[in-house]
């Protein structure tokens, strides 16, 4: 710097340095938005939580699958998921979904409230 004026260099590095960080948050922002989310409870047929299980959404189609730790209470949250639809099952095995059979994550979507259900299998 000279007299708090830059060169030609200094300014066309501080730019590019600039440009890059633009485009490297606008890429997470869009990656963000890309993807979505489901929330909710596995209950029994009774409409108890079911806690200490694995509650697994499978998109075949994609490819990919999400499983998650329900907690005592019943509460699961999926992040980060990619838009689809996706078949819910559960393990252990002693148990098998009664309904949602399956989901539609659209981008951009969070799903709250969902609600499976589910009973021993036979």
């Amino acid at each position: 710097m000279h007299n708090g004026i830059w060169s030609r260099p200094q300014l066309a590095r501080r730019l590019l340095l600039l440009a890059a960080f633009a485009i490297v948050n606008a890429a997470a922002a869009a990656a963000q938005t890309r993807l979505g989310s489901v929330r909710g409870v596995v209950e029994n047929e009774k409409g108890k939580p079911v806690g200490g299980v694995w509650l697994i959404i499978d998109n075949p189609e994609l490819g990919m699958n999400y499983r998650k730790d329900v907690n005592p209470i019943g509460q699961f949250v999926f992040t980060e998921v990619y838009p689809g639809t996706y078949i819910f099952r559960i393990s252990p095995a002693t148990l098998q979904i009664v309904s949602p059979a399956q989901i539609v994550v659209k981008a951009g979507q969070y799903l709250n409230n969902v609600k499976v259900v589910v009973r021993p299998a036979p």
